[in-house]
């Protein structure tokens, strides 16, 4: 089969790695919910594909079924990390309160301060896999309204 035979592909079906992918574009999108589970279950928020990180650091490459891009603000990375902040400032806060309530009239203010402190260090690295793809699922909520043409990285 030469290169002459194959079907053309509209620039949106093609994924950036360059295979071909499934042209999303006809197709009734996932709810917003169904999209924000599949991304703290670490799959695609558009399309459920599983497998999708290749490494707990690394940006994940685009999807290799329906092209949705992990990395929506190239090298800034502000939205995953405001993502990744704000459920660690929520965990710090809810524990912390937690805490006090639990031991009030008595609080150990040394061990509840070293406590909220070291989960401060452990949570944002615990989550930066699924605040990148939360992050994506949001992203993909905030542009659904712009259409393909006004989609970027998508």
């Amino acid at each position: 089969m030469d290169d002459d035979d194959l079907p053309e592909l509209e620039p949106s079906a093609v994924a950036p790695s360059g295979p071909p992918v499934r042209d999303w574009r006809d197709e009734r999108p996932p709810s917003p919910e169904k999209m924000i589970l599949r991304s703290i279950f670490l799959r695609c928020p558009r399309c459920g594909q599983k497998g999708i990180l290749h490494g707990y650091f690394k940006v994940p490459p685009p999807c290799p079924r329906c092209g949705v891009n992990f990395n929506p603000d190239g090298d800034a990375a502000v939205g995953w990390v405001i993502v990744n902040l704000g459920v660690t400032m929520t965990v710090f806060f809810v524990s912390a309160f937690l805490g006090l309530v639990i031991t009030w009239p008595k609080v150990p203010w040394t061990g509840l301060t070293v406590f909220t402190i070291v989960l401060n260090g452990i949570v944002p690295f615990v989550l930066v896999p699924f605040s990148r793809t939360v992050w994506a699922a949001i992203f993909l909520l905030l542009h659904r309204m712009d259409g393909l043409m006004a989609d970027p990285g998508f």
